[in-house]
């Protein structure tokens, strides 16, 4: 029998933690998806929240634009007010499988999170 999976994003990835704001209320992840934030999303929810910096913490209208993005598109804390997409080897261990699982035979990064958003554990 494999471990169970973790239940909660800092069960998951306990070294985020640190970079996690008081202000985003997720514990949990939504659901995998087959497709991920781009980059110029990611750098726009920076620079949203940097803008806020002289500020305790963003305003009303950017934590809501940071956190509908974040559940969209299950972001995570990487640094400080940098967020970025989960990688497939992440995916693999939320759903329980070994890591590299999807790896090999020259697949690449978007038909792993194909195969492992079509897939489920019994």
């Amino acid at each position: 029998l494999l471990p169970l999976p973790p239940r909660t994003i800092h069960d998951a990835f306990p070294l985020l933690r640190r970079w996690w704001p008081s202000w985003d209320p997720r514990t949990n992840l939504n659901c995998l998806q087959t497709v991920h934030g781009s980059a110029r999303l990611t750098d726009r929810i920076r620079k949203a929240v940097e803008s806020c910096e002289h500020l305790e913490e963003p305003t009303e209208v950017v934590k809501k634009f940071v956190l509908d993005q974040c559940r969209k598109w299950n972001l995570v804390w990487v640094g400080k007010n940098k967020v970025a997409p989960l990688e497939p080897d992440e995916v693999e261990m939320l759903l329980g499988f070994p890591r590299n699982h999807t790896r090999g035979g020259g697949i690449s990064r978007t038909d792993r999170f194909k195969s492992l958003g079509n897939s489920f554990q019994v």
